[in-house]
This record gives structure tokens, sequence and C-alpha cells, in this order.
């Protein structure tokens, strides 16, 4: 067992997975040669039907009578024989390698997560009324999480740091319309893991300066398996299946409310309590880190609002979800889940909690010897179904998944032969972020996969050679480039600096991202800096809580404010938690920090928990470099082409639009077809 030592108690019971159920099949009885219902050489009335009925007829007598060969024990499902079809899917990782992932049935939940949002109305979380809450999109929030994966026999306990966004476009579910990227901090752990990673030999320093040399060769092969081999693709296919699908939103419809008092949230909700995590929200008491998303199908009451600042959540009401996980140990694998999550909010203790309950795990492990306990088995790769409600309803019949592709081809085999012969850069994802992803680096890539429309590749509506030519000549070329600006997402723990580099997980995850988050937020979500920011802020007021017969003071630059009227007409002038036993709320002032809902800085007020600078300008300079003089309030000078006109216009151009130095340059780069570009303004009539 892997923890550090102030959560032992946490674990004393800790989860534990039985042996792998077995695959389960569709069986029919085999027929005679002219098509005609088995029975044994006795006659036509000992059939299996026969068989089944009657009290220990297999046993006794399924191994006599053959007729054309078979006994009973070949020929009927009941005693054991039978035709045998397994509800199986296979993907393929290396473009060429089926990896089977056969249907097995479990009994309850395959996994359940709870989620605490401390602080939440720092983190910029409201409660609406007493039936909805509003969270933010584009800020990077913090949540304590505990996780019970029964079908790997896991039980973690993590710090997770997330961004909601708005999900136009999917693959996912059936009506996706919200996603979360999310990195798990697990700090505590207690499963078949052995708490080590993947030994890294000593290399030739030549071999180590080839790795470093051909790093974004290496990274831009591993970014086009995805589309070569569509794993993504077909691990999700691999975990989809409509029967189960569709009970499990039959589940959400016929019991929508879902009581704060569970026995399950309960059993959660002790974990964390006890884990006692205020001692561990630090990078050095990280054990291992996930790559996981979250996404939500859209459900009456959930709601993006218009201003795309954030979303309306229903408290108390299933939500059909679905997630993905990266994860590097004990091995590296991906899984893919179908559930339902639920929300609760404790206004007291300011604590918004998010519970998911999956009622199916797709496991697909990339390793042959993973890192496990002596005497553990590694779960094998498969499809692990539930019950929708992950108690006692039925299983969802069979067969509901896509039929297995085929093998990927030849250019999948070649990409797989390249990646083999390159060696692996282990300090990649581990390098200065400000030499491998500097400013200019970042607003260019911010600018051009803002530019990057894949939606109508997601949606299918290209032609295959359309396809290509975008992920081929722009999409791959500029992931790979992005890579260096993603560093933090994807590093793994501290104490494990080599455990691995860019590779089949990150790369799904990777492109999952790039293809699904909303084009303006790729770059400053997936390429932000403070992935890693797991530490407890310090307190609003001061390092430690004055007595309540002391005189409160609030620390250097810091205001007080007393509980007034203000606070209360205005809470978000106030935007820390209360603070200390006299209701001093402590606000800073005279500093700008970035306000992620409006994508501006702002002054003074800065949540408790935010970074802040001294000038609007290095605000701008450090978070919204990529639309600066948007983020200054100054006017985009040059002129730029008004595609919704048809006419080139001065100054004013959006943040993310190229302008140049005159009208007849706007018009022959962007215009050359329209011969009246020059005396066009932007109502169409020509100008005097």
């Amino acid at each position: 067992m892997i923890m550090t030592p102030l959560l032992l108690v946490a674990f004393a019971a800790s989860a534990s997975a039985a042996a792998p159920a077995e695959p389960v099949f569709q069986c029919t009885d085999k027929a005679l040669a002219d098509g005609a219902a088995w029975h044994d050489a006795r006659g036509d009335m000992y059939t299996c039907d026969a068989y089944a009925e009657a009290n220990n007829a297999c046993t006794k007598k399924g191994h006599r009578f053959a007729n054309e060969g078979m006994t009973a024990n070949v020929a009927c499902c009941a005693c054991g024989g039978g035709t045998r079809v397994y509800d199986d899917f296979s993907i393929y990782w290396d473009g060429h390698t089926p990896q089977s992932h056969l249907r097995r049935h479990i009994e309850g939940p395959a996994m359940e997560q709870l989620m605490q949002y401390r602080r939440a109305s720092a983190q910029g979380i409201r409660k609406l009324n007493d039936t909805h809450v509003f969270v933010p999109f584009g800020a990077h929030l913090t949540a304590d999480a505990v996780r019970e994966n029964n079908v790997l026999g896991e039980v973690d306990v993590s710090v997770v740091k997330l961004f909601w966004t708005e999900n136009p476009v999917t693959v996912f579910g059936k009506d996706v319309h919200i996603g979360a990227a999310e990195k798990w901090h697990v700090v505590s752990y207690s499963g078949k893991w052995n708490g080590t990673h993947p030994a890294r030999p000593e290399r030739p320093e030549a071999v180590e300066a080839a790795a470093k040399a051909m790093v974004q060769q290496r990274n831009g092969l591993e970014t086009s398996m995805p589309f070569v081999a569509q794993t993504g693709r077909h691990l999700l296919q691999s975990g989809s299946d409509v029967h189960h699908y569709t009970k499990i939103f039959q589940h959400a419809y016929m019991s929508p409310v879902m009581p704060s008092d569970e026995p399950s949230l309960k059993r959660l909700r002790f974990r964390l309590q006890r884990a006692e995590l205020a001692g561990a929200r630090s990078r050095d008491a990280v054990l291992k880190n996930d790559i996981n998303c979250h996404h939500l199908e859209r459900t009456p009451g959930l709601e993006v609002e218009e201003d795309l600042s954030g979303m309306v959540v229903p408290l108390n009401r299933r939500v059909v979800s679905l997630t993905g996980l990266g994860s590097h140990a004990p091995w590296e694998r991906m899984s893919f889940t179908n559930g339902v999550s639920a929300w609760f909010y404790d206004e007291a203790a300011d604590v918004l909690e998010r519970y998911y309950m999956a009622s199916s795990f797709a496991h697909s492990p990339l390793e042959d010897h993973p890192h496990l306990k002596e005497g553990e088995a590694a779960t094998p790769a498969g499809f692990f179904v539930g019950p929708a409600d992950g108690k006692d309803m039925p299983h969802a019949p069979l067969f509901g998944r896509s039929p297995s592709p085929p093998s990927p081809g030849v250019a999948a085999v070649q990409v797989d032969m390249m990646l083999k012969q390159l060696p692996v850069d282990y300090t990649f994802l581990r390098a200065d972020p400000e030499v491998q992803c500097p400013q200019p680096l970042f607003d260019q890539l911010n600018v051009a996969l803002t530019n990057l429309d894949t939606d109508a590749y997601l949606r299918g509506d290209l032609s295959p050679e359309e396809s290509m030519v975008l992920i081929q000549q722009q999409a791959i070329p500029l992931y790979t480039q992005l890579y260096n600006c993603m560093g933090n997402w994807l590093e793994g723990a501290p104490s494990f600096d080599r455990s691995h580099s860019v590779s089949g997980v990150t790369a799904v995850m990777v492109v999952h991202g790039l293809l699904e988050v909303p084009t303006y937020r790729r770059v400053p979500v997936l390429g932000a800096r403070t992935w890693n920011d797991i530490e407890d802020a310090e307190d609003a007021c001061a390092p430690e809580k004055p007595r309540c017969d002391a005189t409160p003071s609030c620390p250097a630059g810091y205001t007080e404010l007393a509980d007034d009227a203000k606070c209360l007409e205005d809470p978000d002038s106030c935007r820390v938690e209360e603070a200390c036993c006299h209701k001093i709320t402590c606000l800073r002032s005279n500093d700008w920090w970035p306000h992620w809902d409006t994508q501006s800085c702002v002054a003074n007020h800065a949540p408790s928990w935010q970074t802040t600078l001294s000038s609007q300008e290095e605000c701008c300079r450090a978070h919204f470099n990529w639309k600066f003089e948007d983020c200054m309030g100054i006017e985009k000078q040059g002129w730029w082409p008004n595609w919704g006109a048809g006419v080139c216009e001065e100054n004013g151009a959006p943040f993310w639009q190229e302008t140049v130095a005159s009208k007849e340059l706007c018009c022959g780069t962007w215009f050359s077809h329209n011969a009246n570009c020059m005396v066009q303004v932007s109502n169409g009539e020509p100008q005097a």
C-alpha cells in the first residue's frame, strides 16, 4: 500500500477487485446437418430444451448418445456447449496488433468519484438559488477528490486542477455540450500498484543528445498515430454501447433526483474527511498524475450562459456524463466511462460537490508488465458493464457497440516502425516553459489554433481528401508545436522525473482536447502554466486566524473592510471568503489580476488565491498577450478583412485578426477576387 503517513487512516477499508469477470457471450444451440434442432441419438424428444429442463441431465447423460458426432455437452448451451458469440471490440494501439475488449458483466458501479470544490465562492462559483449553481468557464478551479475504481481495485485521493468550458462539437455521447479538462494529482493510493515507475537505464550521451534532437519528429509521429490508427475514436467505440447508454438515460429520467444523503455520498465524504488533505496539497506529496476529461450531456436545467462565462448546473439532479482517463501508473493506460453526475452545494461550508457514478468502464492498458505488487495480477483489457443505476437494474442487452474495425493499414504500421526506431526524450515534459515555450511562440500558436477550424472534421462534413489536408498539413504540425507549451499539463509526479514523455496515451488526450475545446480556449487552457499549482492558498486575513478576543489585522497588501451593507449588496466586491471570527473581509488593493470570465485584467478585489501584478500592462502581457490590445482596451490599428461585409476596414479589428498597413494591401491579400474592394465600404456601397 502506497500513501503518505498522514493518510493511513483513510484506507482502513479500501476497495478491492475480485478476479476479473468472465467475458459474456450469446449462445445458440447447435443444429443438425439438415437444419433441424439437435437431439441425441435416442430420438427427437431428447433435445437441448429437454436437457435444460431435466434435473442434472447434462451431468448424467450430457457426454453420451452422440448424434452427428455431437453430445449434449457439445451441442447445447445449457450443458456448456452450443455456438458462442462474444461481444468484442478491438483497437490497434500500434497500428496492427488488435487489443480485444471483451464485454464483462460486473455487479454494482464500475467507479465512483466525489469532488469537492472548497472555498467555492472564492473560485467564482456561486449559488443562484435553491436549485441551481453557477460554475465559471475558463477559470482554473481546484478541488479535492476521492475515487473508488471497483474494476481495477484502486482507491485514491487527489487534488484536482480543472477547466470547464462549452463543448460545442464532440464525438462523445448523444448530445454533449459541456466539458472539462482535468489533471488529478494523486496524493494517496491503495491498490495493486507497487509505487514504482519505469526504470530508465542510463544511456550514452550520444543517445540522449539524439533523443533531444529528434523530439519534435517523434512528437509529430505520436500525434499522427491517433489519426492514422484511429486509436482515440476506437477507444471511444470500445466503451460506447447504445443499449447500455439508453439504460443510463432511462435511469436519469426515471430517478432524476439524487438525495444528498445517499450511502455512496456519505462513504466518499467520510474518505475525504479522514484523508486530512490540508498537509498534502503540495507537488512534493504527489504520487502520480492522471489526465482526465469529463463531459455532460444536455439535460433540463443544465445551461451554458449566453456570454459563455460559465454554466448553470441543477443541484441534486442526475446528469448523464462521460469521462476519459489517461494514466501512466501502475501501467500506461486509457479508460473511457459512462454514467451519471450529480451536484450538491453546502452553503455553510462554501463547498460545491460533484458526484460521479460510472456504470461502465472500458479499460485499455498499453503495457504488458505494469508495476504491480507481488502476487497481484493485471486487469485485462475489456469493457466492464454494471447495472445502469449501479445497483439492481438488469444489465443491458449485448451487442450495442459498433462492429470491430479492421486493422488500420500500412500507414499506421509505418508510423509505429518509425516510433520504435527513435529514442524517447524523457526530459522533454519537464523543460523550462520559459525556454521551451517563450511568449512569442505561445502567442503565435494561440492565433493559429484559434483560427484552425476542425469542427467540420469532427462532424464528418469533409471528404477524405479534405480531411487529409486539414489534419496532415495544418492540425498535426500545430499540435506537435503545442507540446512545447503543454508540459505543465502533461508532466508526471516530481518524484518520477523520467516516468514518461509524449506517448500514445498523451497523444490521444491532447488530440481529443484540441479537437473538442473551443478554438479560442485551446492554447490558454491546455498550455496554462498553473496545472501544478495545488498548494493551499494563504488565509485571506492572516497566516493564523486571531482569537475572538484579539484585534484582527490584515497583512501587507490587504485592506480591512467591515462586514457592512456594501458586501451584502455587492458580493463581487468582496470576492474572498469571510475572514476571522470578527467578520472582517480582507480585499487585495491596487493590484491587477486576470478575470477569466471576461478575458480581461481588472484592478482590486482579487480572490485570495489569485496571483496579482502591479499594472494592467503587466497583467495583460502575462495572461492575455495573444489579445494584448483588446485586454488593454486599445483599438487594434491597421486594415483588416471584414468577412461578413466582404470589404476591408481600417482599425478596430478583432484581436485574433491579422492587419496590414494599407487598404491596397488588404484588398490584394484577402479580396483579390473583388474588383470593387478598393471603392467599397462596409455597407457595400461605393465610397464617394
